[in-house]
């Protein structure tokens, strides 16, 4: 296995465990501080199985050895530990203004909204929905949160006639989403921070297939990957406090209506066979459907 891989997913993913193997894959995804400083004969010990048993599903698992799953479980850790920091942050800031959660994120998104203003915003945007306005299938790639925002705009996009396809695995499953990519596809990626594996492969195969890539992420920094044909800088509140969605939704759902109005007798049909279908589920008229949505 290449990349970043949790080590629940590693286990979700093996195939082939003895029971005594299963027992010790187990005992590592759920006790992954004490493993990261235990010895092989530790690990068989409280597993009740032995030190070449702990090797074998270290190895199984995808590991070269010991040290690398060590490694793997730090670095797990770490990232949530950098969650908690940042939650932590957000939380203490709201406490200093005096205001409540909702009153701070509303002045938060309108500093994003100001961001989202800028010219050479608008400019980077109209450049983006050229290609996804374009011909062939959309597809919208997110893991995490960012996958629940990419399934939503692949949804509201096949609402309005649109072909679109969501990928939002991680791990080994993402090779069977970079499976479904074929020629003519148009590639949107919502991606942050580092250049995990998924996104790399995401733009190698996209690179290899010739594909058009527009990349959504966070200004400042690095993006994840300089790949992308077209890149929308979206903030995501403070850099240093718990990431906020609301701006990427607002351009995702702005990406929709300018599809729609760039291929407007396709969106009302849809949304006419969408509304037929809801009468003949519910049994009511046009008249007193409403938005069901």
């Amino acid at each position: 296995m290449n990349g970043f891989v949790s080590i629940a997913a590693r286990l979700e993913q093996a195939t082939a465990l003895t029971q005594s193997e299963a027992r010790v894959a187990t005992y590592l995804a759920a006790h992954r501080q004490e493993a990261m400083f235990a010895s092989a004969q530790d690990l068989g010990a409280a597993t009740r199985t032995s030190d070449a048993t702990v090797i074998r599903t270290v190895r199984k698992l995808g590991f070269a050895g010991l040290d690398e799953m060590r490694r793997l479980l730090g670095r797990e850790m770490q990232d949530e530990l950098e969650l908690s920091d940042r939650m932590d942050r957000s939380v203490a800031r709201i406490a200093a203004e005096g205001a409540d959660a909702l009153a701070a994120l509303v002045n938060l998104h309108a500093t994003t909204l100001e961001a989202l203003r800028d010219p050479a915003t608008h400019a980077d945007f109209a450049r983006a929905l050229d290609v996804v306005a374009g011909q062939g299938r959309i597809v919208a790639f997110g893991i995490g949160p960012s996958g629940h925002l990419a399934a939503y705009f692949a949804a509201q996009l096949s609402r309005i006639g649109a072909d679109a396809l969501a990928l939002t695995a991680t791990g080994l499953g993402f090779a069977d989403d970079l499976g479904r990519l074929r020629p003519g596809d148009r590639v949107i990626a919502l991606a942050y921070g580092r250049a995990y594996p998924e996104i790399t492969a995401l733009f190698d195969r996209a690179g290899e297939l010739g594909l058009p890539r527009v990349l959504i992420t966070a200004p400042g920094g690095v993006p994840p990957d300089t790949r992308a044909e077209h890149t929308l800088f979206v903030p995501r509140g403070q850099s240093d406090a718990f990431a906020l969605h609301a701006g990427t939704l607002l351009v995702l759902e702005a990406l929709v209506l300018g599809v729609a109005g760039r291929h407007q007798t396709r969106a009302n049909d849809a949304l006419a066979r969408l509304n037929s279908a809801r009468r003949r589920l519910t049994g009511m008229t046009s008249t007193n459907l409403g938005d069901t949505a």
